[in-house]
């Protein structure tokens, strides 16, 4: 081949797959980040916030009792009214097994801090307070030292209904009223009662 020759097609092929192939590692690299930031695409649904109506919490609920669960008894009608107040105005009353009762503001109730705004039920149903009217340890739980110990609960739902089930007593219920923090084991928790409408 004379040096002046132009290379043949076949000759450049390589080059040309080489070239297409990094255009496409880079346009599908861009797609990728405006995606991540909602630029191009759906945006993911928000998962739902402290500061969201009860009534949005109620139709979650809802949804949880039309799928339903072993255990768990009937749905039934609920006594809420159509527009409760926002969980960040519901108060919480605890009443312990020995002392006084406490009221506190119903968004600093907290179970075991690294779970936080819930409880699991029989280690498989995650249930946020938000969804609680009234969550009862029923019966004498063993003390918080048992290993492997669980407590009986009944939870009464803002929907209507009530689920029971078991947690662990390894941990503690947590809250804070106007003297500060404090804490019930489920060995020394009676209730706590979601003071909606009221």
């Amino acid at each position: 081949m004379a040096p002046d020759a132009k290379p043949s097609f076949w000759q450049t092929l390589p080059g040309l797959i080489t070239a297409f192939a990094g255009l496409l590692t880079a346009v599908g690299g861009l797609i990728v980040v405006l995606m991540q930031l909602g630029v191009v695409g759906k945006a993911e649904p928000q998962p739902a916030s402290s500061s969201e109506t009860p009534g949005a919490v109620q139709s979650v609920g809802r949804s949880i009792a039309a799928a339903g669960s072993g255990g768990q008894g009937p749905a039934s009608t609920s006594s809420v009214s159509p527009n409760p107040a926002s969980w960040d105005q519901i108060r919480a009353r605890w009443t312990p097994t020995t002392g006084p009762q406490r009221v506190t503001q119903a968004s600093t109730v907290r179970y075991c801090i690294s779970v936080g705004g819930g409880i699991t039920l029989d280690d498989t149903q995650d249930i946020p307070f938000e969804m609680m009217r009234k969550l009862t340890v029923v019966g004498t739980p063993p003390p918080s030292s048992t290993p492997g110990g669980r407590a009986n609960l009944r939870i009464d739902l803002v929907n209507g209904r009530t689920v029971t089930g078991t947690m662990a007593v390894g941990c503690d219920f947590i809250g804070y009223d106007d003297v500060g923090r404090f804490s019930y084991y489920p060995d020394h928790l009676r209730s706590i009662e979601f003071l909606w409408g009221q």
